[in-house]
């Protein structure tokens, strides 16, 4: 039974709404290892990073996206080009490291891919947010620090 639990915590990091975020909550209720699950949930969350990737390099989901958002974010690049440049990926850490809603994985890979940033470094700098993400939504639900209060 207890296999089968890691194995739920693993898909559930991999999943695209919950993350790791959400495994780490659900395999400490569950009562597993805390450090086996946070390691699963960030490991298993960074399978997610490829396949993200792949997924909207897929012409038709690209396309639509690139209509959807691209013209918006060339005008506030094009303005900005020589500061953002700089702090691209920082931006992009820092964004899936805060542990809210929708700012894992899938919604950075998105970011990366409408402003045609380089795939490597930002899988990079998602990994890292992953991992400092993931620590923080451990470490609070573990009690060792208080988030709200």
């Amino acid at each position: 039974m207890v296999v089968e639990n890691y194995i739920i915590v693993a898909l559930l990091a991999m999943a695209p709404i919950s993350e790791s975020r959400g495994a780490i909550i659900v395999g400490l209720g569950m009562g597993l290892n805390s450090v086996f699950v946070l390691i699963l949930s960030i490991l298993a969350n960074m399978v997610l990073i490829p396949v993200a990737f792949f997924l909207l390099r897929q012409a038709k989901v690209k396309d639509f996206f690139f209509k959807l958002f691209k013209h918006h974010a060339d005008k506030h690049i094009e303005k900005n080009e020589h500061k953002f440049s700089l702090l691209k990926e920082l931006a992009l850490f820092g964004f899936v490291a805060v542990p809210l809603p929708f700012t894992g994985v899938a919604s950075a890979a998105l970011i990366s891919e409408i402003l045609g940033w380089d795939q490597t470094k930002s899988s990079i700098a998602i990994s890292a947010g992953i991992v400092v993400a993931s620590i923080v939504v451990w470490a609070g639900t573990l009690g060792i620090i208080r988030l709200f209060f």
